[in-house]
């Protein structure tokens, strides 16, 4: 735990300060709609074991992600989904009654045999990857998978897992599948729509809308990511700094920045380092800190600044750098 004033360490070349009350804020906003939050996010994997009791409190049901530590990680009394793509040959998940998502017979021929390995029948979900997943023949056919499900021993469909938020002509058709393929359940589970359009029959998921990104709520987005700057250029009217992140680390052409509450602008991205330019020079000390994404209450970043897309991007880049969680009064660093 640190003091309430954020002192990132020096050999961190970038961070993120995570407001607690905002985030929850927003967590509860999307539980009114979604039933299951995606941990997918490294950010979320990093702060499950802070925020678990608080995020079940505000409604959430169940978890997804790809990574089966964190999953393990999360109460037995949630619905925890191994998504799609996921590393599902390591067995620490079959015991725990973890739920995985299958793309093809072939993975449902190699969870039926694990389950009779273990002696322990085992339910899962069958991935839909689009409208046209029946059209293609073969192991990785939607309709092919439900015909074939059926003569395997000791698994159990429990539903769909979909990438995309589904047209209502489609849950019709979803049911007569599971019910052709002898589902247990009947579960339909998808993203949240962008829409706000909700299905009956249909559980929705929520990633990005935890982060107020492209959620179309009021909701105030909670993160403050900011980096090291180290003036490299000082002329009368201006002040070249340079910090160790760049394209490697998901950062756009063009985003605005804060260094130590001067407006600077983006001069140069490279592969590991970027370089930006103050109107004015600063006194220091130095190194100074750069905010991308927040600043002081009086100066602070215009978000719509930044394109949608690029912030997510970033986002998924920053897997390894600290984070700080803010609790009132208390901070508290999670070390990655």
């Amino acid at each position: 735990m640190l003091d309430s004033i954020l002192s990132p360490d020096r050999n961190s070349s970038f961070w993120i300060k995570v407001d607690h009350d905002s985030l929850l804020s927003n967590v509860v906003q999307a539980a009114q709609r979604a039933e299951i939050i995606d941990l997918s996010l490294p950010l979320f994997r990093q702060l499950w074991p802070y925020i678990e009791e608080d995020v079940v409190r505000a409604g959430i049901k169940g978890v997804t992600g790809s990574s089966i530590p964190v999953l393990l990680s999360a109460s037995n009394e949630l619905e925890r989904i191994l998504k799609p793509a996921s590393r599902q040959s390591d067995k620490g998940y079959a015991r725990a009654g973890i739920v995985p998502v299958l793309s093809s017979v072939s993975e449902c021929l190699a969870l039926s045999n694990l389950a009779q390995g273990l002696d322990q029948r085992m339910p899962f979900l069958i991935h839909v990857r689009s409208t046209d997943s029946d059209a293609p023949s073969g192991d990785w056919s939607l309709e092919s998978i439900c015909e074939k499900v059926p003569t395997l021993p000791m698994i159990d469909l429990s539903g769909f897992y979909l990438r995309f938020s589904p047209a209502a002509r489609l849950i019709g058709y979803f049911k007569r599948l599971l019910h052709t393929a002898e589902a247990v359940n009947q579960r339909i589970i998808c993203p949240a729509s962008a829409s706000g359009e909700m299905l009956a029959g249909v559980s929705y998921c929520s990633m990005w809308e935890n982060l107020a990104i492209d959620s179309g709520k009021s909701a105030c987005f909670p993160l403050e990511i900011g980096c090291w700057a180290y003036p490299v250029r000082t002329g009368a009217d201006y002040q070249v700094f340079q910090a160790d992140i760049g394209r490697l680390h998901g950062l756009p052409e063009d985003f605005p920045a804060i260094i130590e509450g001067e407006p600077a602008k983006l001069q140069k991205i490279a592969t590991d380092y970027c370089e930006f330019v103050t109107q004015r020079p600063l006194e220091g000390p130095f190194p100074a800190r750069v905010l991308l994404t927040g600043g002081s209450a009086y100066q602070s970043i215009e978000l719509r600044e930044w394109r949608v897309e690029d912030l997510k991007n970033l986002l998924g880049h920053l897997e390894n750098c600290p984070i700080y969680l803010q609790k009132k009064e208390r901070l508290i660093e999670i070390i990655p």
